[in-house]
This record gives structure tokens, sequence and C-alpha cells, in this order.
């Protein structure tokens, strides 16, 4: 016989979603797969959008929309936008639990999720997913339209009113571009819907940082994650080869703000965004910089 897990007790910790969470809010136990975790024992980025993507989906299970009813009815969200700052990085081994709740649902089409995880020693991210509604037309083109009653009643938004997280501001500079990284999709990486899951986007960003990195000498696996967005403008799907695109556009001591694009071979943008990451080392910003222009 199973039993319910122990509930986590977290500690009080401030936080950029606002004061603690209180009735209402879901609130999951995430469980956390050692495949998530980089050599240096912390989560990777993307791990992170993973496990705030399965959040979204656990709350709409517990609404009564489990993906299988989704399908059925030829209706679903997607992700248009996301914004993450990560608050300190997760270690291997530390019990996360994560909260959500729907922030505003705008003329039953665009809606925003709030969403923050915890661990045993706090906070480590929140995160402001922007979904819009689409739905299945008869000819099977996937078009943008208002949800169905049922589906806007169980999407209620939360009454507390809260800010969406936003980036932190870095100084801003016109930096120079570093080396493009060129990407073929998988089938084996599509989603439920045949398209390019969003958190692989931003896995390509930081790859394309690591390499630069590490062609400068510098350790790939030092990048520390400090915030990032990225915008959904077209699918990518299995045969596509995507091109990363990464900019240095501030700075500000270790810290980068680097301005990504990711286009299709057809020239189509399908991603766009801003990552900030700490680049640890000596100058390692700088160095890279000229790296950039040196490849240039």
């Amino acid at each position: 016989m199973q039993t319910a897990p122990t509930p986590l007790r977290l500690a009080p910790h401030p936080s950029p979603c606002g004061p603690p969470l209180d009735g209402g809010v879901e609130s999951f136990h995430v469980v956390l797969p050692r495949r998530s975790v980089s050599p240096r024992g912390v989560v990777r980025p993307a791990e992170v959008w993973r496990m705030a993507q399965e959040l979204a989906v656990q709350a709409a299970c517990k609404l009564g929309w489990p993906p299988e009813r989704f399908r059925s009815q030829h209706t679903a969200f997607i992700v248009a936008e996301m914004t993450v700052r990560h608050l300190r990085e997760l270690a291997y081994g530390e019990r996360v639990v994560g909260s959500t709740w729907v922030q505003d649902l705008r003329r039953g089409t665009i809606s925003h999720r709030q969403l923050q995880l915890d661990a045993t020693q706090g906070p480590f991210a929140v995160a402001t997913q922007r979904w819009v509604h689409v739905y299945q037309a008869d000819d099977g083109s996937i078009h943008v339209g208002r949800a169905s009653d049922a589906l806007l009643e169980a999407f209620a938004p939360h009454p507390r009113p809260e800010p969406l997280v936003e980036l932190p501001a870095l100084p801003p500079c016109a930096g120079p571009r570093l080396p493009p990284l060129d990407v073929d999709i998988w089938l084996t990486w599509m989603d439920p819907i045949g398209h390019l899951n969003h958190p692989q986007y931003l896995d390509f960003c930081d790859e394309a940082l690591a390499r630069a990195v590490l062609a400068r000498g510098g350790d790939p696996q030092a990048t520390v994650p400090v915030a990032e967005r990225l915008s959904f403008r077209a699918a990518a799907s299995a045969g596509d080869r995507l091109r990363v695109e990464l900019q240095v556009v501030g700075q500000q001591g270790p810290d980068l703000a680097l301005a990504a694009t990711l286009r299709r071979q057809d020239g189509a943008i399908c991603c766009q965004g801003t990552l900030i990451r700490r680049l640890e080392g000596e100058d390692l910003g700088l160095a890279l910089c000229e790296e950039a222009v040196a490849a240039a």
C-alpha cells in the first residue's frame, strides 16, 4: 500500500513573485531525474524549464484537463513566451515542490501562468509563462482562437494580482556576435503535437555559449544561469536545421546579456529572446567578446 509523501516544510524566503503563497495555489512535488544534473552537480537551466512545464501540465490535470481531454477536443494551450529568474542553483538531491497559478486570461485566448519552484534550501526559480489557446480545424491546420466555456471556467485566474517575472536590467552594450551553432532536429525530439518542445531551444542557446567559452579556454560547465526570456514565433520539426545566433548586448561585472535568435534553414525565425549568464573566470566576458570579433 502506498502512502502520500510527507509535505515538504519550507521556510519563508523572499521571492520576486510577492508574498508567501496562500490558498488556491496548486502545489506539487517534482521529481528531479539524474540526467538533469551537470558535471558540477547542479541542475541545468533547461531542466528548470521542464519542471515548470510539468507543473503546468499537472495543474491542468488537477483541474480536469489532462492531455487526453485536450487531444479529444482538438484544442491546446501552447507556450508563446517564458521568462525565468534563477534565484540560485539547485543541487541534486534537494526535494522540490513547485507552485503555480493562472495570473490572467485575456480574451479567452492568452493566459499568463505564474510558477515558483522551492526546495529544501528555499526558492530557486520563479517564472512567468505566456500561453496561447489554439484549436485544430477540420483540415488539420492549427489556429489561434478563444477557448471553450468549460476550459475558461476551469482555468479561471487566481484572485491575487502579482507582478509578472521580469529580467534583471544590465547596462546595454553593442557587443559582437558569438560563432553560430547549427543543430539538426531529431525525430526522437518531437513533443506530443509533433514540434520541438520549448525547453530544447534553451538547451541549444546554452550549448552555443558553452562552445564559445570552451574555445576561449574556459570551463563550459562553469556558466551560471541568472535569467532568460524566450519568445516563440514559429515551430521547428524533425528534419529542420536550426541556426543558433548569440550576440552580447549587455554586461555588468561577470554577467552577460546575450540576445538569442534561432532560425530555420528557410530563414523563418522560430525563437528569439535574451539570456543572462554569469561567466566565472577572470575577464571571461570580455575575452568572449574578443574571441567573437576574431571569429567574425
